[in-house]
């Protein structure tokens, strides 16, 4: 009974033995075949980034191409519109020594008192000329408020406001472009000239104040404290400044 006991018991654990043998080869398979899956999928993976890396790059390269060709194409117009401005500019001068000579044949040509009164005219013009484009420069440039507007070249250096008159406050007087300060209430001042001028800012802020000051005064000082008002301004602006503040304070006055 006991050799039955021992012979069962041996056979029944080699047959375990070899169940386990079985189940582990199976396992050792099936990691092997995964792993070939992974593997498979990994190469898979690796040919796409190549070929993805592979367009990539063609891509790039179509595209510095396309910048080369824009910056030389860029590169032709900037030498055309060289030329051009150089022509321009030929051209202006040329036409300045046109005028210029068209100029002085026509004073050469006239009496002297015609003359003088021809180049008092032209000088007029040219006046008027100047000070239309100092406005459009101050309007296109906008300077901060409480700064001067840009000097022009070869003109001389601001100097220090003067004393406002009688009626004005000390704030709405301002530094005017050149050395010539405005003029005391009484005295006439130049028109046209481009040595007063004043920045948009400064014309608003004098508005304003204006608008603010007599707006609250009783309808029948009304009248005669913007009355008198304007006639400060024509004391100490030019024609065409005081003009700008007018326009900008009845602006003011519509909106309110």
């Amino acid at each position: 009974m006991a050799e039955d006991m021992g012979f069962w018991e041996t056979f029944f654990m080699g047959f375990e033995t070899k169940r386990v043998e079985k189940q582990s080869e199976f396992e050792v398979r099936q990691i092997k075949a995964n792993q070939r899956v992974v593997e498979a999928h990994q190469r898979k993976e690796a040919a796409e980034h190549q070929r993805l890396m592979a367009l990539r790059r063609q891509e790039l390269d179509e595209m510095n191409h396309a910048i080369e060709c824009q910056r030389n194409e860029w590169k032709r117009m900037l030498v055309k519109i060289e030329g051009q401005k150089q022509l321009l500019i030929a051209g202006c001068e040329f036409l300045d020594w046109q005028h210029e000579t068209q100029v002085r044949q026509t004073v050469y040509s006239l009496p002297p008192d015609q003359a003088v009164a021809y180049i008092e005219q032209m000088r007029e013009v040219e006046r008027g000329l100047l000070e239309h484009e100092r406005i459009r420069q101050t309007r296109l440039k906008r300077p901060l408020e409480g700064t001067a507007p840009r000097q022009i070249q070869g003109s001389p250096p601001a100097s220090a406001p003067t004393p406002a008159p009688n009626g004005w406050a000390d704030e709405d007087t301002f530094t005017p472009v050149s050395a010539q300060s405005f003029p005391s209430k009484g005295q006439s001042h130049p028109e046209n000239t481009m040595s007063n001028a004043l920045t948009e800012e400064q014309i608003q802020k004098l508005a304003k104040k204006a608008v603010d000051r007599f707006d609250t005064l009783p309808k029948e000082r009304q009248k005669q404290a913007w009355r008198d008002w304007e006639e400060g301004l024509k004391e100490r602006f030019p024609k065409l400044v005081v003009e700008e503040i007018l326009t900008e304070a009845v602006a003011m006055r519509k909106r309110t």
